[in-house]
This record gives structure tokens, C-alpha cells and sequence, in this order.
């Protein structure tokens, strides 16, 4: 949820990822845990979709939309940018399937790969 993040960085969140989050039901944010623990097993942002979309088609609608957002975002960035986006979001991709599998990393873990990714 949105209050998962520190205050001092929901202001970086695009407005329709903080009405995605605000928007999650407690059967949303269980679905989103079950395909975060599994999230290894997908080779792609399609595939996890796919699942999500198989468990959840609501939910799988709204996430793509959001995905279509950012995804429309990056692509319209030159070539040094998007990669750069690219490895920053896989990143957090990383780190959030990690929460939301019970394993939060502390806030020495999250300053180094921050530093590493400047």
C-alpha cells in the first residue's frame, strides 16, 4: 500500500500509481502477494501479467493500464534514459516482490542500491 512507502518519496509516485495503490482491495493486495512470490518464474512483465490477469481479470485490467502508462513513458525517452529506467524499475520490481513476500530489506540495503544506481 501507499503507506508502505516513506513519506518522503509518495511524492515521487505518479498520481495514477498512488490511485492504483489507494484503489487495492485486501483480495487485490493477496493476489499481488501470490504473484510476487512467484515472480522469479516469470521470464517477462507479460507473463506476470498474464497470471495476474488469470487469478484477477480486474485487477489484471487496471495493472496493465498502469503498465501501458509507464511502459509509454520510457519509451518515449532517448536510448541513455531508457536504459537507465529500465535497470532502475527492475530494480524495484525486485525489492517489491521482495516485501511483498515478507522479506523487506533494511534502510542500509535500500541507501546502498540506491547509491549504486547513481
Amino acid at each position: 500500500s501507499l503507506e508502505d512507502i516513506p513519506p518522503e518519496y509518495r511524492e515521487l509516485i505518479p498520481k495514477e500509481a498512488k490511485d492504483f495503490l489507494n484503489g487495492l482491495t485486501d483480495s487485490d493486495k493477496a493476489v499481488l502477494k501470490e504473484i510476487a512470490k512467484d515472480y522469479a518464474k516469470y521470464k517477462n512483465e507479460d507473463e506476470a501479467l498474464a497470471a495476474l490477469k488469470e487469478k484477477s481479470p480486474e485487477l489484471g485490467a487496471k495493472a496493465e493500464k498502469l503498465h501501458e502508462m509507464v511502459k509509454g513513458k520510457i519509451d518515449a525517452l532517448n536510448d541513455e534514459a531508457k536504459a537507465f529506467a529500465k535497470e532502475i524499475i527492475a530494480g524495484a520490481r525486485k525489492i517489491q516482490a521482495a516485501v511483498v513476500a515478507g522479506n523487506k530489506p533494511n534502510l542500509a540495503e535500500l541507501k546502498e542500491k540506491a547509491q549504486k544506481a547513481i
